[in-house]
């Protein structure tokens, strides 16, 4: 979960804000029909029970949300390479920059300075890396969720401090807004520990 989630500018309102101020919303008025008159919880504790609107959509993590608000609920929480502007343009997001090779087999993502999970730990070059290696490990995820293991990668490599560097087994015209712009990026130092993602939030 990276905090560097940046307003870019661009016509309109882009994706991300639309998402947050839509589920801000719900949460808004989930909260606000609450009163202190509201039963306990079975023990005597109290607490406030938050609802979102079309049906349950998966836990909120790459590998469990599902249907459209689902991803949109998760992309709340991860980031990724790339990301679209209101217009439907693709911007950096979590890169600065990227440059593709002239023939189209290779993509140079520059990382943003200070990112940052929401741990305080700094996203790295090394968790772009892990992100794409972990998410070829999965094969075919079931229940069948909408971000799968992106195909035709020949390798994915951090050559320096960073910068990832991913090179395709094909040129795909489809990488750069179905791959960088929504693959979400993951924390090598919570995920590695993990071996099924799909029932992590079963964890303690």
């Amino acid at each position: 979960m990276s905090d560097q989630h940046r307003t870019v500018p661009g016509p309109g309102i882009d994706r991300r804000r639309f998402l947050a101020l839509s589920l801000g919303g719900v949460g808004a008025l989930a909260v606000g029909a609450c009163s202190p008159a509201s039963k306990a919880a079975p023990g005597g504790a109290s607490g406030v029970t938050l609802r979102l609107p079309d049906g349950a959509l998966g836990f909120p993590s790459p590998f469990a949300a599902n249907a459209d608000l689902g991803y949109g609920q998760m992309s709340l929480l991860y980031d990724t390479l790339l990301w679209k502007d209101g217009s439907g343009r693709l911007l950096p997001w979590l890169a600065s920059s990227v440059e593709e090779s002239p023939d189209h087999l290779t993509y140079t993502f520059r990382l943003r300075d200070g990112l940052r999970w929401s741990d305080g730990k700094p996203l790295t070059a090394e968790d772009v890396v892990f992100t794409f290696d972990y998410y070829a490990k999965q094969g075919t995820l079931s229940p069948p969720v909408i971000i799968q293991p992106p195909q035709g990668i020949a390798k994915v490599t951090a050559p320096g401090s960073g910068i990832v560097e991913v090179v395709l087994s094909d040129p795909a015209v489809t990488f750069s807004e179905q791959v960088a712009g929504a693959l979400p990026i993951i924390p090598k130092h919570v995920w590695s520990s993990i071996d099924d993602p799909g029932g992590a939030q079963h964890r303690k």
